[in-house]
């Protein structure tokens, strides 16, 4: 008599997503939708792989690099540096001085920095020597903080933190 025995391997693989409601980002894709995510917390989930990530820092306005678990996590978590910039460039919260205060937001000091790439998007930058919003051609990548949507976006974020009234 002859046995015959059958050998089954079972391969499982496990995948996890966090949809942009799971990670508490609003769906939908408004101005208000990016700002939640730009200002999400650095996280490396709940996996132990090794990926190299972007992430938004609010309080630095730039992109870091920190790694990626490989699961969970939130939507601050982006595969390339101009993927994060490109994203979150733009809607970069730092707390305005009070009105008075005479103290320039580090954003608003930044030079104009139209980066590497071609992408010719209008935006606008904050000018510390002339004290206005100028618009220029952002490139679509790098760049730095100061760097806004709307010319209204870098008025209300620079000209409150440079008004000095007399006592």
């Amino acid at each position: 008599m002859t046995v015959k025995q059958d050998v089954v391997v079972v391969d499982l693989v496990f995948v996890s997503t966090v949809s942009k409601a799971e990670a508490g980002v609003p769906s939908g894709g408004s101005d208000a939708d990016t700002t939640a995510l730009c200002h999400l917390p650095q996280d490396r989930g709940n996996c132990l792989a090794l990926i190299q990530r972007w992430a938004f820092d609010a309080n630095s306005g730039q992109c870091v690099q920190f790694t990626y678990g490989g699961c969970g996590g939130n939507a601050n978590n982006f595969e390339t540096k101009e993927a994060c910039e490109e994203q979150c460039l733009g809607y970069i919260p730092m707390p305005i001085p009070a009105t008075g205060s005479g103290v320039v937001d580090a954003v608003c000091s930044l030079p104009k920095e139209v980066g590497p790439c071609r992408a010719m998007l209008k935006r606008w930058y904050y000018d510390g020597s002339s004290g206005r919003c100028v618009e220029f051609v952002y490139g679509g990548c790098r760049g730095n903080a100061n760097n806004f949507l709307s010319e209204a976006d870098c008025y209300m974020r620079c000209m409150n933190a440079t008004l000095v009234h007399p006592n």
